[in-house]
């Protein structure tokens, strides 16, 4: 018998494709950053390329999927640099190009609206002034959302809120210093925290109140209150990108490798031979037999789908 199950793309608290184990073998993308490579990783942590029409200089940050199951990808050594789409049945093309080879692509994800955002250091900043955070529509039709930070805006995420949360890093005498913007639906930007730190990835925490953010210098997950506050969330070695599911695992991807720290705290490896994990996200499964409703949660249902 099949199962009918209602599955909303601002499930749990981030509005990125975050989902049950109950119903789904949650299974991630990543991008190994310098080798050009994208991976299909599945639950039991066997990774598998995923063909992307990417070379070995493409050097792929971010990555993103939608509720099609299409993985979006930033490719900052591309010319121009782009964002690229891997669809389900294995066709790959350019979704957006920027406007020169310097924009360099990095943050990704998909919001409850399903535009997608894109952070990085676009429209060339300068002295740390406040760099433009990209919106693109389904169509691939895209610009300036909103102004974030300065110098180098690594990371994105965004929560089932339509707000847009977005890292940044700078070098400042002799420190790093991070910090972490919000932007509203509206546009509207803030700056949330700042800190001695080297962020590169963030996410919506488990508790779905907080953010979790990557310091890849200081070699821990730095938890970031909403109202600004900053603690620690775990020590774990130079993290590079971060993924959540609706369980309160949260994954991470580092230099050569993508680890799990449990509910419990408890780390754990995954997957190895990678060659820097600069991207990752939840990319769902159902199990067979599973009839799937895809809606979006304050907008329109989108038709019931067969997989």
């Amino acid at each position: 018998m099949r199962r009918l199950l209602v599955l909303a793309i601002a499930s749990c608290f981030a509005s990125e494709a975050v989902f049950s184990r109950e119903a789904f073998g949650v299974q991630l993308i990543a991008s190994s950053t310098f080798d050009g490579l994208i991976y299909h990783i599945d639950d039991a942590g066997n990774a598998t390329i995923l063909p992307s029409g990417l070379g070995p200089e493409s050097l792929p940050h971010g990555v993103a999927v939608d509720a099609e199951r299409n993985v979006f990808v930033a490719v900052t050594g591309g010319s121009p640099d782009q964002i690229r789409r891997i669809r389900p049945n294995g066709e790959n093309d350019i979704f957006y190009a920027f406007d020169s080879p310097f924009d360099n692509p990095e943050g990704l994800a998909v919001g409850p609206d399903g535009n997608l955002y894109v952070a990085g250091a676009i429209d060339f900043p300068t002295d740390h002034t406040p760099n433009a955070v990209y919106q693109i529509t389904p169509d691939g039709l895209g610009g300036p959302f909103s102004t974030a930070g300065g110098e180098s805006n690594l990371g994105l995420t965004v929560d089932r809120s339509g707000n847009v949360y977005v890292t940044d890093q700078w070098w400042e005498v002799e420190y790093f210093w991070g910090e972490v913007w919000r932007i509203t639906p509206d546009g509207d930007s803030e700056r949330l925290a700042r800190f001695h730190a080297r962020p590169f990835a963030i996410a919506i925490a488990p508790d779905g109140e907080s953010l979790l953010v990557a310091d890849q210098k200081g070699d821990r997950i730095l938890n970031v209150s909403l109202a600004g506050d900053v603690g620690l969330f775990a020590n774990i070695f130079s993290p590079l990108s971060l993924a959540v599911d609706c369980d309160g695992n949260v994954f991470v991807g580092q230099l050569d490798q993508i680890s799990r720290i449990a509910p419990d705290g408890t780390q754990s490896v995954i997957a190895t031979g990678f060659r820097e994990v600069r991207g990752l996200a939840i990319y769902p499964v159902p199990e067979p037999g599973t009839l799937l409703l895809v809606a979006m949660v304050g907008f329109a249902a989108l038709p019931l789908r067969r997989r």
